[in-house]
């Protein structure tokens, strides 16, 4: 009997022994695996933190180029085209207030101060509009001024830059100028100097003018 006891006595404790052990190394096991997924969460932040600046930086170098590449766009025009849209602005007018001083105000944007002063921009501005207004009231024309009461339309003209001087050109140029009074008008030909300092009109000068044979048209 008492071996049966010291027997049974041992392998109870063996028995406990071994479920501390099994008990201890599933404690082990548990907090190992706590630990790795704790520590692959900042790594997870982190990579997502490289994204976002990866986008930001990639937008802010799309921004950057196409800023670059409107002022290429901008640094491309050239003097002789900027001196075309000055002529075809400059024999462009309708005999009504707002196209008068719209016509002033951009040529003031394509000519130095002292051109825009010399050659009376404003002034034939002011001067064309009082006669609109007069004639719409009393159809009468005043013959004495210079400036005439005719509308002007730009057809078409070629430019030519001189290969002594890169800020002299000679520009040759067809209009159309209609009478306030008359409903077809007649084609102009006209040529002229113009000097140029960067990209403005510094001096212009009506070299030629006539009027076409049979160039008889209708505004547009």
């Amino acid at each position: 009997m008492i071996d049966n006891k010291k027997r049974r006595t041992i392998l109870l404790a063996i028995g406990l022994l071994v479920m501390v052990v099994v008990l201890a190394i599933g404690f082990s096991i548990v907090n190992l695996w706590n630990g790795k997924h704790q520590t692959s969460l900042p790594a997870s932040k982190i990579s997502v933190s490289k994204k976002q600046s990866t986008k930001e930086t990639s937008s802010m170098t799309k921004e950057e180029k196409s800023s670059s590449e409107a002022q290429d766009t901008i640094k491309e025009v050239t003097p002789k085209e900027n001196l075309q849209n000055f002529i075809k602005s400059y024999l462009t007018y309708d005999l009504n207030e707002t196209s008068i001083q719209k016509r002033a105000s951009y040529l003031e944007t394509l000519m130095t101060s002292q051109a825009y002063v010399t050659n009376y921009i404003l002034q034939d501005a002011q001067t064309l509009s009082a006669m609109v207004k007069t004639y719409q009231k009393t159809k009468e024309i005043n013959t004495s001024n210079s400036t005439q009461l005719v509308a002007r339309s730009y057809k078409k003209g070629t430019v030519y830059q001189s290969s002594s001087d890169k800020n002299q050109y000679f520009v040759e140029v067809e209009y159309l100028e209609i009478p306030i009074y008359q409903k077809e008008g007649y084609l102009v030909e006209s040529k002229y100097d113009v000097t140029m300092d960067g990209n403005k009109v510094a001096a212009i000068h009506l070299t030629e003018s006539k009027n076409i044979a049979g160039g008889n048209a209708n505004h547009g």
